[in-house]
């Protein structure tokens, strides 16, 4: 029998709430069109994931009225913009209610037998589905001579793009500031002051052990751990499922420095619609 986790929380155990049912939808896809003078088809401007739809019925008991109704509570509170995990599936979902529970007594209305026992219908309403973290770490070293550039490949899991989030930490062998390019599939360079550059970007002022992040799950640049917008320039790093490489290259080297070592960590959640 499935069973779920809310927030980390067994619904049998902590709410006396057995999944009786579930149905987990997909996620829609909106696409805005434009047409063109005499075109033979719309050019698609822009596309959007709507939320997926998720219902589930469960029996949820008390030993009498009272706790019947605490558990009842309990359990449509945990589950407002809540993690849900079903047993038979290792995705996630976060989740939010949508729309009222329904709330039926399941006794004998003859005999008043199971007087304490209700089902209760709740429908949700989720986002992409995701697994469980990802994390690349590898460290580069970058000798003076060569054309300071590196490449890291990597595979992404799941079905749909992905925010990433990479760090990169000078570990040695710098002896002043220095900034790093980073492209995504691509030439990792671009003109620092452009704007509207896509699939790249760039840490600025790194000395030896600073630990520069670049966050797309949350919009935030952080360096040392502290948000720190000054270091970056570019674009938040999002990246489509399969293989793929992250470019990189130093801007220069001082005639002091022979090499720098600099160790680049990727993670992500991958998602599935």
């Amino acid at each position: 029998m499935t069973t779920v986790d809310i927030n980390g929380k067994e619904s049998y155990e902590y709410f006396n709430a057995t999944l009786v049912d579930k149905s987990i939808g997909t996620n829609k896809i909106n696409t805005e069109i434009q047409w063109n003078h005499l075109a033979p088809e719309p050019i698609i401007t822009d596309t959007t994931m709507g939320d997926k739809k998720i219902t589930m019925k469960f029996l949820v008991e008390g030993s009498n009225e009272l706790v019947a109704r605490r558990n009842i509570g309990n359990l449509i509170s945990e589950l407002n913009n809540g993690i849900i995990i079903f047993s038979d599936s290792p995705l996630k979902y976060k989740i939010r209610l949508s729309g009222d529970p329904s709330i039926t007594w399941f006794g004998d209305t003859d005999t008043g037998v199971d007087s304490y026992r209700y089902v209760v219908e709740i429908e949700l309403a989720a986002g992409l589905a995701y697994g469980d973290r990802e994390q690349i770490t590898q460290t580069i070293t970058i000798n003076s001579g060569g054309d300071l550039t590196a490449s890291i490949p990597f595979n992404i899991k799941g079905n749909y793009i992905t925010p990433l989030v990479v760090s990169a930490q000078i570990l040695g062998g710098a002896t002043t500031s220095h900034l790093i390019y980073f492209g995504l599939n691509t030439d990792p360079t671009f003109e620092i002051l452009n704007a509207y550059v896509k699939d790249k970007f760039a840490f600025l002022d790194m000395y030896n052990l600073d630990a520069f992040t670049v966050d797309s799950e949350q919009f935030k640049i952080k360096l040392n751990n502290s948000i720190y917008l000054p270091a970056f320039r570019g674009d938040f790093p999002f990246i489509k499922p399969g293989d793929n490489d992250l470019n990189i290259k130093l801007a220069a080297l001082m005639s002091d420095e022979s090499s720098i070592d600099v160790k680049i960590t990727i993670n992500y959640l991958p998602r599935y619609i």
